[in-house]
């Protein structure tokens, strides 16, 4: 499973996640790893506590969460992460729970945002970005935008140098896919999206960066249905 702005350990991120919390990150990693030196060598009576700690965490987390605190869940999140990480591994089911959860808060903090005030550098959970050619609703005529994926929000504004966006694309699970030129009355393939409101049509640089585009959307697609099954009920420590 992947986070839209979860670094691994070794540091490597998928898709562009922010530099700032990949070295947030990487901090609390050297911190949790250094109480977990320490806990070792308080002896026997603190085998426990680290467990009982990522439960707590876990379970403060998911209070936020219900309580529509996501800023203060998601950090709760990131630590349980780093610790399951840590302590048990990437394939341990702790590790995937608090990865899926990491994942869901970041989607229900990207779908609050008041789009009307948001700038590039405050869509910290960014997927993907860069540039495509989109066409237009009511004249058809065709403009190049800077886009950014957020969880299944596609912003575009009118350059990179925007500092607001000129709209926003719900994708949410809408249909997308890849079309051929005579669809969309270009030499080369286009990226379809299908909402309800309307159907969009935009074409990269090259058909293989548009199927990058689609890719990653729907992996953004499945991560959303996936993580939306989680239960908030609390846990308690092995």
């Amino acid at each position: 499973g992947v986070s839209f702005c979860l670094p691994s350990m070794s540091g490597a991120t998928s898709g562009t996640s922010s530099t700032q919390s990949s070295v947030s990150l990487r901090s609390r990693e050297s911190t949790a790893a250094a109480g977990a030196a320490a806990g070792g060598r308080r002896g026997e009576r603190s085998e426990r506590s680290p467990s009982m700690t990522i439960t707590d965490n876990l379970n403060t987390g998911k209070s936020n969460f219900l309580e529509g605190n996501y800023g203060r869940a998601e950090f709760f999140f990131r630590l349980v992460y780093v610790d399951c990480y840590q302590r048990y591994g990437e394939d341990d089911p702790r590790t995937r729970e608090a990865e899926q959860w990491l994942c869901r808060v970041q989607f229900e903090i990207a779908n609050s945002r008041d789009f009307s005030r948001v700038a590039p550098d405050m869509l910290k959970f960014a997927a993907k970005s860069g540039f495509l050619t989109k066409r237009g609703g009511a004249w058809k005529n065709w403009k190049k935008r800077s886009f950014i994926l957020e969880g299944t929000n596609l912003l575009y504004f009118s350059s990179n140098q925007s500092l607001q966006p000129t709209s926003v694309i719900f994708i949410r699970q809408n249909r997308v896919c890849i079309v051929d030129g005579k669809e969309c009355k270009q030499k080369r393939r286009c990226l379809k999206i299908e909402t309800a409101d309307r159907v969009y049509y935009a074409y990269a640089e090259t058909g293989d960066v548009a199927v990058e585009w689609m890719e990653f959307i729907e992996r953004m697609q499945r991560l959303e249905y996936e993580t939306s099954h989680l239960s908030a009920e609390p846990d308690t420590a092995d």
